[in-house]
């Protein structure tokens, strides 16, 4: 399965707009405010992933409503929006229409689908903005025995130093649970997941979650059909160079 676009018909100030989305790799750029990250929630909110597996992070293939979309009372209650999202499959495009409803007795909005229909069974990873609160500020942080394969070890390990530029130090993986957010942070010869800058949190996530994809395809074997990586502020907390660097390694 593949993405090619998503129409919005209407969600608050985006009107009428169509993304087209890449075959390996999109980049959404723009002003503040004009709607980046609403963008990618809506994409987000088009899969949900049915099988059980779960990504190195310890969380599903598939995003919460809730984590992506708060709705005000006084601006969005009294609206429906209504938002497209195109794909292939077996050659033919399709479409699966979105709109949001809300549910007066609780008090809450959801998404149906073609009329209350279901979402894409797809697994997705959504990366937003939560992820960039710095461990430093965090007030429970707790070092777990978690250990990876020498495969996701080696991987991890390679992709960090490529992407950061690391030249002489050994880095290893150290698994880290806070109050916001779960993580593989950096070990070095000189410091550990306390000493890692912003930069390095954010890629440790963003690494993470590629490892994450090649260890669901080996899970899967034949049923795998591709999935989606979606990272709001991609070059948040980075060095120029290494945004390069990433970028390059999803288009390799």
């Amino acid at each position: 399965m593949k993405f090619t676009k998503l129409e919005v018909g209407n969600f608050r100030h985006i009107s009428n707009q169509t993304i087209e989305i890449g075959n390996v790799i999109t980049a959404i750029a723009g002003q503040n405010g004009t709607g980046k990250s609403t963008l990618l929630g809506w994409i987000a909110q088009a899969s949900d992933f049915k099988f059980k597996n779960k990504t190195l992070l310890e969380t599903y293939f598939k995003s919460k409503y809730s984590e992506i979309f708060r709705f005000c009372p006084e601006q969005d209650y009294n609206k429906e929006y209504n938002v497209s999202i195109y794909y292939l499959e077996s050659e033919e495009v399709e479409c699966k229409k979105m709109s949001t409803r809300l549910i007066e007795t609780e008090n809450r909005y959801r998404v149906d689908f073609d009329g209350r229909g279901t979402a894409l069974n797809f697994p997705v990873i959504y990366l937003g903005l939560k992820r960039l609160i710095p461990l430093a500020s965090e007030k429970n942080i707790s070092l777990q025995d978690f250990q990876l394969d020498n495969n996701d070890k080696n991987h991890f390990a390679k992709l960090s130093k490529e992407i950061l530029y690391i030249t002489r130090d050994v880095v290893e993986a150290e698994f880290v649970k806070s109050t916001n957010k779960n993580m593989f942070a950096m070990k070095t010869n000189d410091y550990g997941h306390l000493g890692n800058s912003a930069g390095q949190d954010n890629l440790g996530q963003i690494i993470s979650s590629i490892i994450s994809f090649s260890r669901l395809k080996s899970e899967l074997k034949e049923s795998y059909n591709g999935g989606l990586l979606l990272i709001d502020e991609i070059d948040a907390t980075l060095y120029a160079g290494s945004q390069v660097k990433l970028i390059e390694s999803f288009i390799i």
